[in-house]
């Protein structure tokens, strides 16, 4: 999510839908109209367990979102995605990646000592001096 740095993944939104469906719908919400506003593109990771329950595999259950049961996780994954869907354009990984063109250069956020980003040296060796 942009800005506040956290994760856009259905495995969070299954974490906070044990405590409310509203709330893991809002956060979501919320999260898309970041990327629209700050022009980043969302990804929204999904995993296995995402449409798995303890009604499934009960020996899973002490797991963050298995106490929902396996038809409403993928009801609600399907929303998710329908959200997604109404506010950006869903495409395969690759076919995002075959659209790019120049790569945005984001600067790195620190800087050794003494020097600017363009005097950063990549080395495989640490001299032990910072």
């Amino acid at each position: 999510m942009p800005i506040l740095r956290t994760p856009i993944h259905a495995s969070y939104l299954m974490y906070l839908a044990e405590v409310s469906p509203a709330l893991a719908h809002r956060y979501l919400s919320a999260a898309l109209r970041l990327c629209r506003w700050t022009g980043v593109a969302p990804s929204l990771l999904l995993h296995s367990h995402d449409f798995v329950g303890a009604d499934d595999v009960p020996a899973l259950s002490f797991q963050p979102g298995f106490r929902l049961p396996g038809e409403a996780k993928t009801r609600m994954v399907g929303e998710w995605v329908d959200l997604l869907r109404r506010r950006f354009t869903v495409v395969p990984l690759q076919r995002y990646v075959d659209g790019l063109t120049t790569p945005r250069v984001i600067q790195p956020r620190f800087f050794h000592a003494g020097g600017s980003a363009a005097e950063v040296q990549h080395s495989d060796t640490w001299s032990g001096t910072p």
